[in-house]
């Protein structure tokens, strides 16, 4: 991904955290703005979305597809770094 792609992908990720942010407990948000601030996008997506799942966050279904749509830029769907299996998990919960 060239770096314009980046900065496009990681300002869309951004207006979604801050949507959620606020629901999330003090650590997930912690967490996922400290891969943020780090340029560890991918992490920062995966953590968020791990989070929102096992916090029980209610997403609307447009945010989903967004969060769908830039785990699949990011590849999240081929590596992942906190869980083997967060495709599995993740796809399921982001499609519905």
């Amino acid at each position: 991904m060239d770096k314009l792609e980046y900065l496009k992908t990681t300002q869309r990720f951004v207006d979604i955290l801050k949507v959620y942010e606020s629901l999330l407990s003090h650590e997930s948000r912690e967490q996922a703005r400290h891969y943020l601030d780090n340029a560890e996008l991918e992490i920062a997506c995966e953590s968020f979305v791990l989070a929102i799942i096992d916090e029980s966050i209610v997403v609307a279904p447009s945010d989903r597809q967004k969060l769908l749509s830039l785990c699949l830029i990011l590849r999240l769907d081929h590596e992942s770094v906190f869980r083997s299996d967060f495709w599995e998990i993740a796809h399921p919960y982001l499609k519905r």
